[in-house]
């Protein structure tokens, strides 16, 4: 689970969740433009989406800018039981 800033670049956030750049195709350079994009339009407080394995909720917003995701992957929420 990773709580990230929406100014964060696209580059920095595919190394860290492990996406090859030439496997991701977006327009955006940073996270919150790249939530954005993925909505189509202004996304409110809660919203969320499924890209690959991760799932993407709006945490922050202030106006039109996406201040900070909640980034969760979808294989780690199945099945972590002792």
């Amino acid at each position: 689970m990773l709580e990230l800033d929406g100014d964060m670049s696209i580059s920095d956030f595919l190394d860290l969740v492990g996406i090859n750049e030439r496997d991701f195709d977006a327009e955006s350079e940073t996270v919150g433009g790249w939530t954005i994009e993925m909505f189509g339009a202004f996304p409110s407080v809660g919203d969320s989406f499924d890209y690959g394995d991760l799932h993407v909720t709006v945490l922050d917003r202030d106006g039109q800018r996406v201040e900070k995701v909640l980034v969760v992957r979808r294989s780690c929420r199945r099945g972590d039981s002792d």
